[in-house]
């Protein structure tokens, strides 16, 4: 995105240490360990995350199983929603000043869930961090007005274009 919008890079190396630091507060304070759903177009030094576990193409899964999900701004969002799980947003100074917008989003979203925004740059102590419990109605809300609707949340998308053509090109060979 920050290429296709010709926008300014961030010193990536100053983002991981401050991301590692706000990592380590989360560990410590929740006794997990945080792993890395990686963006697929991304591939990433194994000490860009101290370490930490990284994997690719399976974010859905890890969402899934996870106990919350931490999130910088992430159209994998939409998996916490629809798994039900606690979220956390987080931007940087460095973000603020940059790319103003996307760090407006991001508050914007936990805003609209109910859930913690965090600059990381200013958490100096791992107990000022909190992962708020869901909101069920702001989830559904969103849910509801983002990802899917009640007529068709139970539906594959394949059933839901095959009746789209049916119903608008009698495509007759759809049929069974």
């Amino acid at each position: 995105d920050i290429k296709m919008l010709k926008l300014n890079y961030i010193n990536s190396r100053n983002y991981f240490n401050l991301l590692d630091d706000f990592f380590d507060k989360i560990e410590q304070k929740y006794n997990v360990k945080v792993i890395i759903a990686a963006h697929p177009k991304c591939h990433y030094d194994p000490s860009d995350f101290s370490f930490r576990k990284v994997y690719y193409g399976k974010t859905g899964e890890l969402v899934k199983d996870s106990q919350f999900v931490i999130i910088g701004l992430s159209t994998s969002l939409s998996f916490a929603i629809l798994f039900k799980k606690r979220t956390l947003f987080y931007s940087t100074r460095a973000v603020l000043k940059n790319y103003p917008g996307f760090h407006k989003l991001g508050q914007t979203y936990a805003r609209m869930l109910g859930t913690s925004f965090y600059i990381i740059d200013d958490i100096n102590d791992s107990n000022e961090i909190d992962i708020l419990p869901i909101n069920t109605d702001l989830y559904k809300k969103y849910k509801y007005e983002n990802l899917t609707s009640k007529e068709s949340e139970n539906s594959k998308s394949s059933e839901i274009f095959i009746r789209f053509l049916k119903q608008h090109f009698a495509i007759s060979y759809l049929d069974d």
